[in-house]
């Protein structure tokens, strides 16, 4: 016996960049974005969704949602006449999500029961799959754009929290706020880079994100208490 699946509402490839749509019509929503980027907006708060990541909101009905595309951007849009998960969440790589597009792609050409399976068995596996930290997940995004100037706004659109919620979050995991975290994070990994490579101050400081060398330093010396060239001859050379 096939069990009873929420009624899938609509199936719609997005590609112009005026379109806004209002989702009101509909218990819950998915939207996964193809090539570009979108915004989607919702009261005064926004979120941004880029290429090969996808956002599920069960909270449309209550207060609607608008989507603006940047320009050449595509997206794939799934409304649903009841929830399927709880909670907004957006899933990014490294999950595969080779299988998800190939799986809209074949429930817009032919609306089966079967593609329909697929996609709630995919949507089980993308929900599982965030099982990561959140201490895990910011470490990674500093990983990943540690030579970029990040900010709290940075942050909060990566994680999809409002700034308020963001900093209480990261009182909570670290104990400072998320511009003190992230200043520190990348003071440790500029140890790391005076300590075990040949590169200037100028060149660490950009590969850090800083523009000014000369801020970079100060900010070095406030956090270790010596400039990054003292640093390097007192752990170089064991002075």
């Amino acid at each position: 016996m096939m069990m009873e699946l929420p009624q899938l509402l609509s199936v719609k490839k997005l590609n112009s960049i005026d379109i806004k749509i209002t989702c009101t019509d509909c218990k819950s929503f998915m939207v996964y974005v193809e090539s570009g980027y979108i915004t989607l907006q919702k009261n005064l708060e926004s979120i941004t969704i880029r290429t090969h990541q996808l956002i599920w909101d069960n909270t449309c009905s209550f207060s609607p949602y608008h989507i603006h595309l940047s320009p050449l951007s595509s997206c794939w849009l799934l409304s649903w006449d009841k929830p399927i998960k709880t909670s907004l969440w957006k899933v990014k790589p490294p999950f595969n999500m080779k299988p998800f597009a190939t799986c809209i792609h074949n429930l817009s050409e032919t609306p089966s029961y079967e593609h329909l399976s697929s996609i709630y068995q995919l949507i089980d596996q993308l929900h599982n799959s965030k099982n990561i930290s959140f201490g895990q997940e910011v470490d990674n995004y500093l990983q990943e754009n540690i030579n970029t100037k990040l900010t709290t706004s940075d942050l909060s659109n990566y994680l999809n929290l409002p700034s308020s919620t963001l900093y209480k979050k990261f009182i909570n995991e670290f104990g400072v706020s998320p511009s003190v975290y992230v200043k520190q994070y990348k003071m440790n990994a500029a140890t790391s880079l005076i300590r075990d490579s040949d590169a200037s101050v100028k060149s660490i400081a950009k590969q850090l994100g800083f523009d000014d060398e000369f801020y970079f330093s100060r900010v070095f010396k406030n956090t270790y208490g010596v400039s990054p060239t003292l640093y390097k001859e007192q752990n170089v050379h064991g002075c």
